[in-house]
């Protein structure tokens, strides 16, 4: 009778029925491999991979994309350059976004056309963005447009706070951009009522929009899909090590068909088939899976994490996802039956007589497949393990890092300026000089302070400095220093050390010598090979200013936007002898930071009701989220790294429960002859670490090497740690030895004469 791919079919499904714990194994094995590699793909899909959502995103690019630049920079520019269609630029926060629309708005249709209010200044409505428009960041509700008045000098000329977007040409490439953006940009410097410094424009770029917005989370996302194959690899390992299993089972069975004239194709097709029906399961498990997965991964990430994962709110499951998961499973079960099936589909009868006997020790060429199969199962999960140590323990070294101030009990929030039209310097020292009173007042706050910058919170400013004591010479580079205007308690409420001379005070206002408190990094730069206390009295001046800065005070290093990056140098100016833009808030106190918003909100709002506070935050909470990224790799990492153990564990046990079984008759002589149970168990466990040792020694090169791709993700750590890896390894010998112990304690319990009678 000839075989139907029915007939086919229908026995593929009666044998995996009879075999429904080979089923589940494999297909829950094969399902978690899958789930992971395919939600891990969906996320490298959403983020790199999909094109943003918006018409030609292709012709879309950032300019000058490592630093900000001031208006006259921007209208210089769209005179003069032809390769693009459409250059603007953005201030972090009228179309309003569709949130906003929604949630403020009510979804009215009629809201076009309505006047919103902020910073106390009233705008019209003019139209509502799409969901998907995102720019410059998924949480901005609102978008103004820039005012370009060349009167106001100091907002024109001197604030370089703007970010570029352009749309190219049609035709034009964004290298070709690049190249006439530099010839442009250095004839621009004459323009300036200031000198500028030779350096500048250096940073001058044209970069592909998507490039610049996942362009830094590139190699976390291919660390991470690479990791996550590797443990989809020990999957289909650890189902090929099960199917042989199962086939050597078999081999009776086949046998006696072949005799009475199945052909070898026929068995092979049914083998093939029954691949083909768990990887149907597998892939409607993995597809679940896959799912479950992507939102567990989305929550995994904290609030406002776009600097973690660039484009998160695009990450989710479609058709192209889903293709993938079902593509792997055909894959992966392929992989894992087809050379198992090759191999069982031709049974001889002298293979089945020498090996089909209870008491055979079983065939050796099969034996050691097996082993090589469990010894790359260990082998891969040392390499994960390895990495994710490396990873964890970087994490902590990166944690127990100093920032330079003390986070703890410490609240910080933005405090914007009542009105942008009318801003003065004189009225915002005023506002700002009479709001701190009011939270000091606050029970349970300690002393308050301001800043245009605070530590892992951005806002502080950057400029090229001229150090009198050692003039830069013609067509050298000034040293670039960071610039923060503060209020006099700001050290005090951070907790950083004054190391040499005096803090600032409120003494240091208009008509005073102009001064300054710079911190260690930048007394270092600026004077190298200077004591702290020689530096006291030294002079600065930035380039584009004619006023000199006397230094009155060193104070400790700050680390300001990365743990892992050493402290920028800074330069620490008074409120009261500079503009005072936007500030930040920072507040000590007795209480939780997060009970003091409240309060916070009723102390501005009394003196002036338009200003919108901005969100209270522990400082201490904005430092960790710093190391953000870190943590999720790490976390990711680990995750893998378990389940590639525990599935190795589960191939362990099931080739050392298979061996035993087939060398039943084996061990029924050695205890006939006198081996006692504690001998046998030791025999079982025995080969149980042998395989384990051939894993780690075979493939602790491959956890190095692995250790050094993720160089860049380490700190504080090297990449070859032994610690980490005589941790790894042992662990790995453990969990291998607990997965022998079962099979162990059974074969110890066999009884020789049962044994020896039933061969």
């Amino acid at each position: 009778m000839l075989a139907t791919p029915l007939s086919t079919l229908r026995r593929a499904l009666l044998a995996l029925a009879r075999s429904r714990g080979y089923l589940a194994a494999a297909a829950l094995t094969l399902a978690v491999g899958i789930g992971a590699t395919t939600a891990l793909f969906g996320v490298v899909d959403a983020v790199l991979l999909r094109p943003l959502p918006y018409a030609a995103p292709e012709r879309l690019v950032r300019v000058w994309p490592e630093g900000g630049v001031g208006k006259m920079t921007l209208a210089s520019l769209q005179r003069r350059a032809r390769a693009f269609a459409a250059l603007e630029g953005w201030q972090p926060p009228q179309p309003v976004s569709d949130a906003f629309w929604r949630v403020q708005l009510g979804a009215d249709a009629r809201a076009v056309g309505r006047l919103v209010r902020v910073d106390g200044v009233a705008h019209r409505v003019v139209g509502v963005m799409p969901p998907s428009f995102r720019l410059p960041a998924p949480d901005v509700a609102l978008w103004t447009p820039v005012r370009m008045d060349p009167a106001q000098v100091a907002d024109y000329t001197w604030f370089w706070n703007l970010s570029l977007v352009g749309r190219l040409a049609p035709g034009v490439t964004a290298a070709q951009a690049r190249a006439e953006a530099r010839t442009l940009v250095p004839a621009l410097r004459g323009e300036f009522p200031m000198r500028l410094p030779d350096e500048w424009g250096a940073t001058m770029d044209v970069q592909p929009m998507q490039e610049a917005i996942v362009g830094r989370t590139r190699g976390t996302l291919y660390l991470l899909l690479g990791a996550v194959s590797v443990m989809l690899v020990v999957s289909i390992v650890n189902v090929a090590g099960l199917t042989l299993v199962r086939a050597a089972r078999r081999e009776r069975e086949l046998t006696v068909r072949a005799a009475l004239g199945a052909g070898r194709g026929r068995l092979f097709g049914e083998l093939v088939a029954e691949g083909l029906v768990l990887a149907g399961v597998v892939a409607a498990l993995g597809a679940a899976l896959a799912w479950a997965l992507t939102r567990g991964i989305v929550r995994m990430l904290p609030a406002g994490s776009s600097g973690v994962l660039p484009r998160v709110e695009e990450i989710a499951g479609d058709r192209r996802v889903l293709g993938v998961a079902v593509l792997v499973a055909v894959g992966a079960g392929a992989l894992s039956t087809l050379i198992p099936a090759a191999r069982a589909s031709r049974p001889t009868v002298r293979g089945a007589l020498a090996e089909g006997g209870r008491g055979s020790a079983g065939g050796r060429a099969r034996q050691r497949t097996l082993r090589w199969l469990v010894t790359a199962q260990v082998g891969l999960g040392v390499t994960l393990a390895a990495g994710a140590g490396l990873l964890g323990l970087s994490l902590l070294r990166l944690l127990d890092e100093d920032p330079g101030f003390r986070a703890e009990r410490v609240a910080v929030t933005a405090v914007p300026l009542p009105s942008v039209e009318r801003d003065t310097a004189a009225r915002a020292r005023a506002f700002y000089g009479a709001l701190l009173p009011r939270v000091r007042a606050i029970p349970g706050v300690t002393a308050a302070a301001m800043a245009t910058g605070v530590p892992f919170d951005g806002g502080e400013g950057y400029g090229p400095i001229d150090v009198e004591r050692f003039p830069t010479p013609p067509g050298g580079s000034r040293p670039n220093v960071a610039n923060n205007t503060i209020t006099a308690d700001y050290a005090r409420v951070l907790g950083v050390p004054l190391l040499a001379g005096r803090m600032l005070t409120d003494a240091d206002r208009d008509g005073a010598t102009p001064v300054a408190v710079v911190d260690a990094e930048a007394a270092k730069v600026l004077w190298e090979g200077m004591d702290p206390k020689d530096v006291i009295g030294q002079r600065v001046k930035y380039v584009y200013l004619d006023q000199w800065i006397t230094v009155v005070g060193v104070v400790g290093n700050v680390r300001r936007d990365s743990l892992s990056a050493r402290p920028a140098p800074t330069l620490y100016r008074p409120i009261g002898q500079g503009f005072a833009g936007p500030m930040r808030l920072v507040v000590r106190g007795t209480a939780a930071p997060e009970t003091l918003a409240p309060a916070l909100r009723r102390a501005v709002a009394e003196l002036e009701p338009t200003v919108p506070l901005g969100r209270v935050e522990p400082l201490a909470g904005v430092v960790a989220r710093s190391a953000a990224r870190a943590r999720f790799v790490a976390q990711l990492l680990a995750g893998f790294a378990l389940v590639a153990v525990a599935l190795g564990a589960v191939g362990v046990y099931g080739v050392v429960a298979y061996s035993v079984a087939r060398r039943t008759r084996e061990i029924g002589v050695r205890s006939a002859l006198g081996a006692s149970p504690l001998q046998i168990r030791a025999l079982v466990l025995r080969d149980g670490a042998r395989m384990a040792a051939a894993g780690i020694a075979a493939t602790l090169a491959g956890a190095l090497a692995a250790a050094g791709l993720g160089w860049a993700f380490l700190h504080g750590v090297r990449p070859v740690e032994p610690a980490v890896l005589l941790g790894v390894s042992a662990t790995l010998l453990l969990v291998v030895l607990a997965a022998s112990a079962l099979p162990a304690r059974r074969a110890a319990r066999v009884d020789p004469l049962e044994a020896l009678r039933t061969e």
